[in-house]
């Protein structure tokens, strides 16, 4: 995965191969500290939670219309379907990169310093090279999980170990089994469906950033 950093601290541009163990040398207050810092806040737990949360109040650049269509067709029919995929060859460059464009907002608290802005940060990740080995962790992936809205209705997610596809769906229980879902829901149904294919991106991406000083 290839990844270049520009405008951090004393850097303004650097080019970075980075591997499951990347490990970075040089002198003091060359930047080595910010450099790992920026990587694993968009890259860990911490830069999935923060986008969403952006995504969720429409503060993102991107918009992922196959989400809109899949959370529609969800309410029209109770169920839906999407190609992991086809999706990660179109979205997971956009997705990333599109979280790395909000890390200037957070790295500073992430960072613990407040005399310096990120303001002109860029970070910019190209996974022309990594896309094929992503692709084969998606399909491993496995997911079965379910939240509950009540006695009566749960939403529930699916996606089998070597399948391309995952599928979302409501399980009601006894009258209600043919209930169509209120709009009210649509903004939980909405946080599950983005929620589940982000933080599937992320995990399969890099599953564990650890930084070791």
């Amino acid at each position: 995965m290839k990844v270049e950093i520009c405008n951090l601290g004393v850097i303004q541009k650097a080019h970075i191969d980075l591997k499951p163990l990347t490990v970075f040398i040089g002198s003091n207050g060359t930047g080595k500290t910010w450099t790992a810092y920026t990587l694993a806040s968009i890259l860990g737990k911490h830069g999935f939670e923060r986008y969403l949360e952006a995504y969720i109040n429409d503060k993102t650049r991107e918009k992922y219309a196959f989400l809109y269509n899949a959370i529609e067709q969800f309410f029209e029919i109770g169920n839906s379907q999407i190609n992991l995929i086809s999706l990660t060859e179109e979205y997971l460059g956009k997705y990333i990169n599109d979280v790395s464009n909000l890390a200037p907002s957070w790295l500073s608290s992430f960072l613990d310093t407040e005399r310096v802005n990120f303001n002109n940060l860029e970070v910019s990740f190209n996974l022309d090279e990594s896309k094929r080995i992503i692709v084969e962790r998606i399909k491993k992936y496995s997911l079965d999980r379910r939240i509950s809205l009540g006695s009566q209705l749960s939403l529930q997610t699916l996606k089998q170990e070597d399948g391309e596809d995952i599928y979302f769906y409501r399980v009601l229980e006894g009258e209600t089994s043919s209930l169509k879902l209120p709009n009210v829901l649509k903004k939980i149904v909405s946080k599950f469906f983005s929620e589940t294919i982000f933080s599937i991106f992320h995990e399969c991406l890099y599953s564990y950033v650890y930084i070791f000083p």
